[in-house]
């Protein structure tokens, strides 16, 4: 019996004459009309000398489910795991891979205000092995000592320069892998730098970064149980859902130093799941995944042909042979790239 009952219950009975009769049933079936009455009427609420009783159970108006679906929570915009190990931290989650001994993939939203708000300083803090993972199978930043590799956040610690307590999160090694010290502070810094850019402009942007695990190794490190393989490259992914329409672009960069510019290294998300086997948007609906990943429009994100085109100084384009590098050259007319256009990926 609910609580509501029993206090009409002890409410009738209160108002109960000292001797029966018809007149007292009679009575007592308005009583409890009259009550019932004020019971429905008042949503569940009798006020009986000042004092409430509620009905706790709320009814979901019929309104609430005939509402659309939420295309875009945070929980929607996560890959698929190939791995089944997804940890979350408090501002990112990552995909675990325990056979490479890093993360396929980590994701997370950066907004304006974090970008513009930082308080928090790197200088202090130091890597350490994820309490989310077994600890004798956990790597820890001597793993890393001298094996000539940078530590290489994937979700950049300036990105989490909003909170102290966010950035120390960054420094879990589950957040790292393991990067040509050249690229690291080179290319990839520089997409790291143009990502928070598109974030104070953008408002808030949704981030998906990762190492390509599916191809050769460049090599491994060290020689023991705990070897860690050495990607030959990387992918990072953004999601634009601020606005009318929502846009996403990626890139995909070899792990080496290149003089590049960034827009050389866009390509479909299309492309890039081909190459790592991730389903990256998975929850949001058919039309509007096929769209944002078949194609990049690169005007949306303010790269142009002209930065794109490799026949615009000859002199570096000599100096892109004579290196071994290729650059691929939008089509005439076109500042959008399709699936499929650009072979990326390189040999197994």
């Amino acid at each position: 019996m609910s609580d509501e009952i029993k206090n009409l219950s002890d409410l009738k009975a209160s108002k109960k004459p000292k001797s029966g009769g018809s007149n007292f049933k009679i009575g007592g079936i308005i009583v409890a009309l009259i009550l019932g009455g004020l019971y429905l009427g008042t949503g569940g609420k009798i006020d009986v000398g000042g004092e409430t009783a509620e009905n706790e159970e709320q009814v979901t108006p019929q309104d609430d489910k005939e509402k659309k679906p939420e295309y875009f929570g945070l929980v929607d915009y996560l890959p698929t795991s190939t791995t089944g190990n997804i940890i979350k931290h408090t501002h990112y989650s990552l995909s675990y891979s325990e056979k490479h001994k890093q993360a396929e993939w980590v994701a997370y939203e950066i907004t304006r205000d974090m970008v513009l708000n930082t308080t928090a300083e790197r200088g202090h803090l130091s890597f350490k092995a994820d309490p989310n993972l077994d600890k004798k199978k956990a790597l820890v930043s001597k793993d890393y000592t001298r094996t000539g590799y940078d530590r290489g956040h994937l979700l950049p610690a300036q990105d989490m320069a909003f909170d102290k307590e966010a950035m120390k999160e960054t420094f879990f090694m589950t957040n790292v892998s393991p990067q040509q010290k050249d690229f690291n502070r080179g290319v990839w810094k520089s997409l790291e730098l143009l990502v928070r850019d598109w974030a104070a402009n953008f408002d808030k942007i949704y981030v998906i970064t990762g190492p390509v695990l599916t191809k050769r190794a460049k090599s491994r490190f060290p020689k023991a149980k705990k070897s860690v393989p050495v990607p030959s490259s990387y992918y990072k992914i953004i999601l634009d859902y601020t606005g009318t329409d929502i846009k996403a672009i990626g890139f995909w960069l070899k792990n080496e130093e290149s003089d590049n510019p960034l827009v050389s290294f866009a390509t479909t998300i299309d492309d890039i799941e081909e190459l790592t086997g991730i389903d990256f948007f998975s929850k949001l609906p058919d039309d509007i995944e096929d769209k944002l990943e078949s194609e990049v429009e690169l005007s949306e994100w303010a790269l142009t042909k002209d930065a794109y085109s490799a026949t615009l100084d000859e002199e570096a384009d000599e100096k892109l042979v004579k290196k071994g590098e290729d650059r691929w050259v939008l089509p005439q007319g076109s500042t959008s790239i399709k699936a499929g256009e650009k072979k990326i990926g390189g040999d197994d």
